[in-house]
């Protein structure tokens, strides 16, 4: 099977993070799927091996999709997606910064921060990734369409079908990782 780098045709890195996830009983994508369900990315929860969450004071979110986003990691759509939700749930967008340096995560990194700007445009939070990111661009038709890092937003009385609002997917208990965007949709006290 190819693996996100051969499919994004970058050079094939050894990902400390990838290491640190097999040391602590995580050896595959799968578990890094499962293990990130068990951390409220409930949209993507499907059969597979059974895991205990050691919680995230031993492996972080950040970790779990910086895995995923290995390019030595299987290339499958929905570990990218999985990445994307758990990073969105994440506060500081330097971590982010720091991890996807040091595990050479740009190129998905940036199409996620792409995609998240798209959908919510007045989140600083995209805009601070896409600032501090490279301006690489991965082969057309590799990485998932904006829209598959979305679900719709609830149709409430009054509404019409045609005018559901995307939303962007983040952990469960998530809202947004910027306040002001919050506010703005009227989310905040």
């Amino acid at each position: 099977m190819k693996t996100l780098g051969e499919a994004l045709q970058e050079t094939r890195i050894l990902s400390p993070v990838r290491r640190k996830l097999m040391r602590h009983g995580f050896p595959t994508e799968a578990h890094w799927v499962q293990l990130a369900t068990l951390r409220g990315c409930h949209h993507y929860q499907e059969q597979g091996p059974h895991v205990i969450d050691p919680g995230p004071d031993c492996i972080s979110n950040l970790e779990i999709a910086a895995a995923l986003l290995s390019n030595e990691s299987k290339y499958n759509p929905t570990f990218i997606r999985v990445a994307a939700q758990l990073i969105s749930g994440e506060s500081t967008p330097d971590a982010i910064l720091r991890i996807a340096d040091m595990e050479r995560l740009q190129t998905p990194l940036r199409h996620i921060a792409e995609a998240g700007k798209t959908i919510e445009p007045d989140n600083v939070f995209w805009t601070t990734l896409l600032i501090n990111l490279p301006p690489r661009r991965p082969p057309a038709g590799i990485l998932p369409h904006r829209d598959r890092f979305t679900t719709e937003a609830p149709i409430h009385a009054g509404q019409l079908r045609m005018a559901r609002s995307k939303l962007w997917l983040r952990p469960h208990g998530v809202e947004s990782t910027d306040i002001g965007f919050m506010t703005k949709l009227g989310m905040t006290t």
